[in-house]
C-alpha cells in the first residue's frame, strides 16, 4: 500500500505482523530515530510474529521513498512498497 505522510506531522504506524517468522519495515530516505528503522539485529529487535509494533516518528522533510521487510530475505519475496 501507498503510506502518504505529511511534513510537519507524527507518523505513527501499527504493523501487525502475521507470518511465522520475524519481520520489519526498513525505511529508505526518511529521516527518523534508529530505533525506528527496522534493521533487526542493528538498532531493533524486530517484529515477532502475532505482535504489533507501532512506528512512531516525526516527519521532518517531503519527497518520494520506499520501504521493505529487512528481515530474513523477506525483501527478495516481494515484501516491500
Amino acid at each position: 500500500p501507498i503510506v502518504r505522510l505529511h511534513e510537519g506531522r507524527e507518523a505513527i504506524i501499527r504493523v501487525k505482523n502475521t507470518l511465522n517468522e520475524v519481520t520489519s519495515i526498513h525505511w529508505h530516505g526518511l529521516i527518523l530515530p534508529p530505533s525506528m528503522d527496522g534493521v533487526p539485529g542493528v538498532s531493533f529487535a524486530g517484529i515477532k510474529p502475532g505482535e504489533t509494533f507501532v512506528y512512531r516518528f516525526p516527519v521532518v522533510q517531503s519527497g518520494t521513498y520506499w520501504c521493505h521487510s529487512h528481515s530474513g530475505g523477506q525483501e527478495q519475496l516481494g515484501m516491500y512498497a
